[in-house]
């Protein structure tokens, strides 16, 4: 911004006229930098991590001989009900992207008595965050094969940096209805709980 050092406005009379003489001193300008900076570090808490997993459960049932669905109960937070839900936290600030996948690791079983045949599909995913980043993808209708790795959300790079959470389901309504076991009538169902382990992977790069 040029700084204007002075403008000085003589009057002189002179036999009766008036004679306006202005003197204008040269203006001045000059420009300076000046600097600004920022430093990063990861934080140590974790920079790309997988905050949470719900726990599956269908419940007590009874025996049936026909083909039947069990969807999984819901989940809890704060008190509260909600739909089963897996959340990711990307803290890395690379934007790199991120992939994760779910593997059932065997069939559900009780002992050595197992469900032959019953398929666990997780569906109605939606991704939900407050933060400003580009959503990544999350896959519908997954029907898992024990043994074989599904792919579960997959954030590309520029995607899913912040927090994201991938509910099953937008509200308690479709989330009751969102994760189910669907077991074959002809298969041999021994009183006692049959469970399952499921192992999700959470990769630093996109798939």
């Amino acid at each position: 911004m040029k700084k204007i050092k002075g403008l000085v406005a003589s009057v002189i009379a002179v036999s009766g006229v008036a004679l306006f003489h202005h003197v204008a001193l040269a203006d001045d300008s000059s420009s300076t930098k000046s600097t600004g900076s920022i430093e990063f570090t990861q934080s140590e808490a974790g920079a790309l991590t997988l905050d949470h997993i719900s726990k599956l459960s269908f419940g007590n049932q009874k025996t049936s001989g026909s083909s039947q669905v069990y969807y999984a109960t819901l989940d809890e937070k704060d008190g509260k009900s909600v739909p089963n839900f897996v959340q990711v936290t990307d803290k890395r600030g690379s934007n790199a992207g991120w992939h994760l996948t779910v593997t059932q690791d065997a069939q559900f079983a009780n002992g050595t008595n197992v469900l032959t045949g019953a398929v666990l599909k997780l569906d109605k995913g939606i991704l939900i965050s407050e933060d400003d980043g580009l959503a990544p993808t999350i896959n519908q209708a997954i029907s898992l094969t024990p043994g074989v790795a599904s792919d579960v959300i997959n954030a590309k790079s520029e995607q899913g940096t912040g927090i994201w959470v991938g509910s099953f389901g937008s509200d308690n309504a479709t989330g009751e209805k969102a994760i189910s076991l669907t077991v074959p009538g002809k298969t041999k169902k021994v009183k006692g709980e049959y469970s399952a382990s499921l192992t999700w992977n959470l990769t630093d790069s996109p798939a």
